[in-house]
């Protein structure tokens, strides 16, 4: 895939995300509690992009510590699937369900848009030492 299709399939795959995030955040409209859904959704949002965003860095990177690094900062992006917020005290729990599925759909929602965007897609180029002698 060269980069322009590459780039064109991570702008429909965030279009789409975006979509998504509108519609459950419509649903939650109709729930009274927007405020609190756009709190959550967005930072869920941001969050499961970034998770993304790293783990495209990991296809980009050769050095394996490099690599580790960029794991690493993917599970730290991984903290408010981790944690549980708002506290179900707070909200009913028809209210509290509707927050967590749209904290966890949205994070999921975000992932592929900057993977298929930044990610390298297709295999490392492999030298054969032996061409490079004469030998075959």
């Amino acid at each position: 895939m060269d980069s322009v299709s590459q780039r064109r399939s991570g702008v429909k795959l965030e279009l789409f995300c975006i979509f998504m995030a509108l519609t459950l955040w419509g649903y939650a409209l109709g729930n009274s509690i927007l405020r609190s859904t756009v709190v959550i959704g967005s930072i869920s949002l941001s969050a499961g992009s970034l998770f993304g965003l790293t783990l495209a860095m990991v296809t980009r990177t050769k050095p394996p510590t490099l690599i580790y690094f960029w794991l690493s900062l993917s599970l730290l992006t991984l903290w408010p699937i981790w944690v549980g917020w708002p506290a179900e005290g707070e909200t009913t729990s028809r209210q509290f369900m509707i927050c967590e599925i749209i904290r966890y759909t949205l994070f999921i929602f975000a992932i592929p848009g900057p993977f298929a965007f930044f990610g390298q897609h297709g295999p490392d180029v492999i030298f054969n030492e032996s061409h490079d002698n004469g030998e075959e």
